[in-house]
């Protein structure tokens, strides 16, 4: 336990210092590492050939974003893990009134990195990157819903951001549609509706095998209303969903 304590400790203060270190707010950045690298003796290599602040050298790299996200969710920080995953989606840099020309990507793929250093600034790098996009949606699931499967059954341990009421994955186990509803307490008509249509409930953390269960294929998790959220000082504008969530549980997109 003492060990994992100190494991948990080292954990903060190395998020504490990515935030307070590589993240570029008002762009809506984290960088990957900065000041980017120039005359590095030993040399490191091949990245050193980049201009800083392009890809490996300073850049924002969309592999390595995704993980900061999943990193910050795990330490119960969702709010910087939100901000970061909307800084890493397209879809989000794309929509936003003052990113989204400075981005030039199509809205709808992964880049793979995102210039953070004048005069290319917030311009996408690469793009059509189909392992970051599947990071990203590993961020989403696991780190912000907190979504585990193991064979035929399945947890959740979700970390919302604040400003969620709730959300709807839809997923197939072993050839079965299920539908797992997570809706704050504060919630009152989607646990109404959840609850009208026999969804089980289920409890954070707990393990539930869909192998033994009924005939009703939908689960409802309920989570404490959130605090107070302030939102960051320049948010990009969200479009209605994200890799396959519904932040609005009216209306569920599917996740396969």
């Amino acid at each position: 336990a003492e060990h994992r304590g100190h494991r948990t400790a080292h954990a903060r203060q190395a998020m504490a210092s990515a935030a307070r270190l590589l993240a570029d707010e008002p762009r809506g950045l984290l960088r990957l590492l900065h000041p980017p690298l120039a005359d590095a003796r030993p040399s490191a290599g091949y990245i050193q050939a980049y201009p800083g602040g392009v890809r490996e050298n300073g850049g924002q790299y969309s592999h390595a974003g995704a993980w900061a996200v999943m990193a910050w969710a795990k330490l119960g920080d969702p709010a910087r893990a939100w901000q970061a995953w909307q800084g890493l989606s397209p879809a989000h840099r794309a929509a936003h009134p003052v990113q989204g020309p400075l981005y030039g990507l199509e809205p709808y793929v992964m880049a793979a990195d995102v210039c953070t250093a004048p005069p290319y600034a917030g311009r996408g790098g690469w793009s059509w990157y189909t392992g970051s996009a599947g990071v990203m949606l590993r961020a989403a699931l696991e780190g912000l819903c907190g979504l585990q499967v193991a064979g035929t059954r399945l947890r959740l341990q979700p970390r919302l951001p604040p400003p969620w009421p709730g959300v709807t994955l839809r997923l197939r186990l072993a050839g079965e549609p299920w539908v797992l509803q997570l809706c704050r307490a504060d919630a009152v008509h989607a646990l109404r509706r959840a609850r009208a249509r026999g969804a089980a409930v289920l409890k954070p953390g707990r393990w539930f095998d869909t192998a033994g269960a009924g005939p009703g294929r939908e689960l409802l998790l309920v989570l404490p209303a959130p605090a107070l959220f302030v939102p960051a000082r320049t948010p990009p504008a969200p479009p209605s969903s994200i890799a396959g969530m519904d932040v609005a549980p009216r209306a569920p997109t599917e996740a396969r």
